[in-house]
């Protein structure tokens, strides 16, 4: 009977050392797994972290690129367009500084609020240059007025002159 218990003690601490064991290892496989995941998600995270601070700098040509298919890959994916879409107003307002007062921007929507100002700004531009050019032409028409009124008086002037000169002499 001695020898029954020692065989079934034997057996159930055999089995609590299978246990354990099976146990132990899915816990390693756990945190394998766990730190897969963590060094996978905060790489990305750093990654579209570092980008947005780019961008937020004035660098528009970034391009984040996260092959994920989960809410960090849609971030990545929203960031680059977000920052092409600057880059293409960018180079808008660079013509525009340039004197190209016929650049467009096409708005991304209804309440894309940059792109709206810029061709409000490029239009009141091109009628602030047609009011200018418009009173350069009013003052180059007064001038001449005036230069035909000075050719007017000289010419009576020299009448007179001559007609003093003509009465005294």
């Amino acid at each position: 009977l001695d020898r029954l218990v020692a065989v079934r003690e034997s057996g159930a601490n055999t089995r609590r050392s299978e246990v354990s064991l099976i146990a132990g290892i899915c816990v390693a496989l756990a945190f394998y797994l766990f730190l897969g995941f963590y060094q996978s998600t905060i790489g990305s995270i750093r990654q579209v972290v570092s980008s947005a601070k780019e961008i937020a700098a004035g660098n528009f040509g970034v391009n984040v690129h996260i092959d994920s298919k989960d809410e960090i890959g849609a971030l990545a994916g929203d960031l680059t367009n977000m920052s092409g879409s600057l880059s293409r107003i960018a180079s808008a307002a660079d013509s525009i500084a340039n004197g190209d007062l016929n650049v467009a921007v096409v708005p991304n929507s209804p309440s894309d609020q940059l792109s709206i100002s810029i061709n409000r700004m490029t239009k009141n531009l091109q009628e602030l240059i047609g009011s200018v050019v418009a009173n350069a032409q009013s003052f180059n028409d007064i001038g001449s007025v005036l230069a035909q009124s000075a050719r007017t008086a000289q010419a009576s002037i020299q009448t007179i002159t001559a007609s003093v000169e003509e009465v005294t002499g």
